[in-house]
């Protein structure tokens, strides 16, 4: 017994060590070209293709961390960008603002309307949104693509401008009946150290260092005497209260997904099922998703047939507790419960004189938890179609044929007090329901030749595709005024007026057709040539001039394949490579794009990629409001084109690699920079989402069943405009004022200052992700055998150092995250 189970470890071991040994080998430690390359409409071969590209796998993603794709992409190409949103932090229902190499377009005060900024995200052929992207199981990716320049997603038409991200999902393979299990458990805790607030000692000396309890009259004066003393009684008897923790939690979240899979040469069969819910670190706002979808696909001859219905339910909740904000600006020495442990409605009184009415602070604790409801729910199905003839050796045709449809329901519903009105306290109720549907309806027919003879390839491809999107909202709102405590809601009889009802029906419909012919084209491994057109009739454009044409062009020359380098052990691929692309349209706002980079491997473990890139979008109309008394209200002006440059690079490096002892460690930084320009002016448009630089720094180590990926994001250079919002809020300030921000009494804390506004050049990192992995080989338990298991520990937003002190999260607090995750196949 002893020698078979000693036996059986030591196969075990043997197992486990070539699992990993297999592992490290098919993974790159960073992204790198793969054999071809999902364009979304064609396939290309990795070696002749000119466009800027990254392909990572999902393995790969899953090394920076498991909250979702948009997330974990961010680490592994510099040029896709998450814009931080200080205001609502981790929100988990805040959809992140996506970017590839920067904005193109205007926002905030220049009031344009340009096209979204947000990249074209494609599931498996067909076009989804970037919600639907945000909620995809991760545990279904395959591989990702990004596509970055014109050569690449210009045959997007105008839907690819602002960058694609194509992705394919696990398909059933041929063999046995198999399954695979990945499981998460998720606690998030708020990140406040961005938060400096006083005690309640150190809140009352600012309180009087403000002047808040001085008067220049006698019977003031004793009125602001009476109400000081009872808040110094307060501090004195140890009331201190942290208000930022009461709307807060920790969030503890599970997902789970289920995969399951059989087929041989002629059918093959997947189905998989998955269950996430993720829960914020503020009490009340949760998302929940329920998804799954089932493909089958059959091969006979040269005929093949593949089907997908796929479908996902989401219910999510915000917050009933408003912001975080409302809770940074009350006093620590007010107690949000009364001597019997109910909430207290009022916090506190404050009457500056005889003269003037009583202001009354209510504590948020308790109406947001009356009547207060923020809910969403959707629901979508899908189902794609492929069939496919291999006509000739080198010619295949296909049609694709897709369906989406979606049902939207949002209800929004919150109680408001006003203070100091003629009748006294006035509360308002508000509620908003909107819902909609939607359905997209998608055929596509394609051409794909591939042919090499002698020193040449000729890869030609041509599509024509048909969509049709149809839409209907309804938005219905109310509003209720009474005098009395809730009375709105708790069904007593109101003295308000009649609710108010406001009623709005949209609907929506657009059809668009289009076609492409792209030609990829090598000579003898070495010359690469790129030709790709577009044109485009939507319903959405002019109605004078409902086309659109967009055509790319992309060189490349593989240096490595020529004979002065082909023998080289150091230069392992050195492809240069440049594109050019324009777009013509009155909806188009990009109008012309160049792109030059190079692809390097060198040595046994270095690699590098680099792009550069310029592109010009107009012209850009904004309206001009003038004074009174000109005669006219305001005036269109054109601002012209908006020209954007900018950069970004990555290299990795293996500094040590050993399969006999299954050990490895490879290093890689990431770099990317943008900068956005009105050609007519050259002034530079501020975006705090475009930094000078940014990226990301890390490594991946492996030894023996064990690894450890961690990625450092950093920024530095960029101006960026802060201020700190308890400092501008009448109830409270930071701790780093209680120096100098009122140094001499009577001043008005309520007087007019720029000192809360800070223009400053940012320099920040932070430890954005940690992985740590430990994988093992056949394990037998019981009648149940896994092949491989993999536990992980993932460790999300650490730390931060940053040269800016401003508070952070002032909506909703940033989230430190802590997951534990099991995968398996059996």
């Amino acid at each position: 017994m002893n020698t078979t189970h000693d036996r059986s470890r030591g196969q075990s071991r043997w197992y486990s060590r070539l699992i990993l040994v297999a592992t490290l080998a098919l993974q790159p430690a960073f992204p790198s070209l793969a054999q071809e390359i999902a364009t979304g409409l064609f396939m290309r071969e990795a070696g002749a293709f000119t466009g800027s590209v990254t392909r990572v796998t999902g393995e790969e993603l899953k090394r920076f961390g498991n909250q979702n794709l948009l997330q974990s992409l961010k680490h592994l190409d510099p040029a896709f960008i998450i814009a931080e949103d200080v205001e609502h932090g981790s929100d988990p229902n805040l959809l992140p603002e996506a970017r590839v190499r920067g904005a193109s377009g205007l926002s905030g005060d220049y009031l344009a309307l340009p096209a979204s900024n947000r990249p074209l995200f494609i599931l498996d052929g067909l076009e989804i949104s970037a919600r639907q992207a945000f909620d995809l199981d991760m545990n279904r990716i395959s591989t990702v693509t990004l596509l970055k320049d014109a050569a690449a997603r210009l045959v997007h038409g105008m839907r690819g401008l602002y960058g694609v991200v194509v992705i394919e999902t696990v398909q059933p393979s041929a063999g046995k009946l198999g399954a695979r299990y990945a499981g998460d458990l998720t606690v998030a805790k708020a990140d406040l150290s961005s938060y400096d607030l006083p005690n309640a000692r150190e809140q009352l000396q600012l309180d009087v260092n403000a002047g808040r309890y001085a008067s220049n009259d006698p019977d003031d004066q004793q009125l602001l005497t009476n109400q000081y003393n009872q808040s110094k009684q307060a501090v004195d008897r140890g009331v201190n209260t942290n208000w930022l923790k009461q709307p807060l939690r920790a969030g503890v979240g599970h997902k789970h997904s289920f995969y399951i899979e059989d087929g041989n040469d002629h059918w093959r069969g997947g189905l998989d099922a998955a269950y996430d819910r993720v829960v914020g670190v503020m009490k009340g706002s949760y998302r929940e998703n329920v998804a799954g979808a089932f493909t089958l696909s059959y091969r006979h001859g040269r005929l093949s047939f593949k089907n997908t219905l796929s479908g996902l339910s989401n219910h999510a909740a915000d917050s009933p507790y408003g912001a975080l904000s409302e809770y940074a600006g009350l006093k620590p020495y007010w107690e949000p419960r009364d001597e019997e442990g109910y909430l207290k409605r009022e916090l506190g009184r404050l009457r500056l004189s005889s003269a003037a009415p009583v202001e009354v602070y209510f504590s948020p604790l308790y109406y947001k938890n009356n009547g207060v409801k923020h809910a969403a729910r959707y629901t979508m199905i899908a189902d794609n179609f492929h069939a496919g003839w291999q006509a000739l050796d080198n010619l295949n045709l296909a049609l694709r044929l897709g369906y989406s449809g979606g049902k939207d329901k949002r209800e929004d519903a919150r109680l408001g007090i006003s203070a100091g009105q003629p009748n006294g306290i006035v509360w308002t109720y508000e509620a908003l329901l909107v819902k909609g549907k939607e359905h997209a309806f998608h055929a596509e027919a394609l051409l794909d030749y591939r042919g090499r003879w002698q020193k040449h390839l000729l890869h030609a491809n041509a599509s024509l595709a048909w969509k049709r999107e149809t839409g209907e909202w309804n938005q219905d709102a109310m509003l209720l005024t009474d005098t009395g405590p809730f009375g709105l809601i708790s069904g007593e009889q109101t003295t308000s007026n009649l609710p108010i009802g406001n009623f709005l029906r949209i609907e929506t419909r657009a059809e668009e057709i289009a076609g492409v012919a792209a030609v990829n084209y090598e000579y003898d491994k070495r010359y690469l040539l790129d030709l790709s057109c577009r044109v485009d009739a939507a319903s959405a454009l002019n109605v004078d001039d409902r086309w659109t044409h967009y055509w790319s062009a992309g060189a490349g020359w593989n240096l490595h394949e020529e004979p002065f380098l082909k023998q080289s052990d150091w230069i392992k691929q050195l492809k240069l490579r440049g594109s050019i692309g324009y777009a013509k349209g009155d909806d188009s706002r990009l109008s012309r794009e160049f792109n030059a980079g190079f692809d390097a491997r060198l040595g046994k473990g270095f690699t590098a990629r680099f792009d550069y890139h310029a592109r010009d979008a107009g012209d850009y109309f904004v309206t001009v409001f003038v004074p009174g008394g000109m005669g006219f209200p305001s005036y269109t002006e054109n601002l012209g084109e908006i020209r954007t440059t900018g950069f970004d690079a990555i290299v990795s490096w293996t500094v040590h690699d050993n399969p006999a002892r299954a050990s490895r460690l490879t290093l890689f930084a990431s770099v990317a920079g943008n900068e956005s320009k009105f050609k007519k002016t050259d002034e530079k448009i501020d975006d705090d989402a475009n930094p000078a630089v940014a990226g990301y720094l890390g490594f991946n180590a492996a030894c023996k069943g064990f690894s450890l990926d961690a990625s450092f994001g950093y920024r530095l250079g960029g101006e960026y405009y802060s201020y700190n919002q308890t400092l501008i809020d009448q109830y409270n300030v930071s701790r780093n004022w209680l120096a100098d921000r009122w140094g001499t009494t009577g001043n008005n804390q309520s007087s007019s200052t720029v000192r809360f506004i800070e223009k400053q050049d940012v320099n920040e990192i932070a430890l954005s992700s940690i992985v740590l992995s430990r994988e093992f080989g056949r394990v037998q338990l019981g009648n149940m055998r896994f092949d491989r298991t993999k536990l992980s520990l993932y460790m999300t937003d650490l730390f931060r150092l940053s040269s800016v002190k401003a508070e952070r999260g002032l909506s909703y607090p940033f989230a430190r995250r802590f997951s534990l995750g099991l995968q398996t196949t059996f």
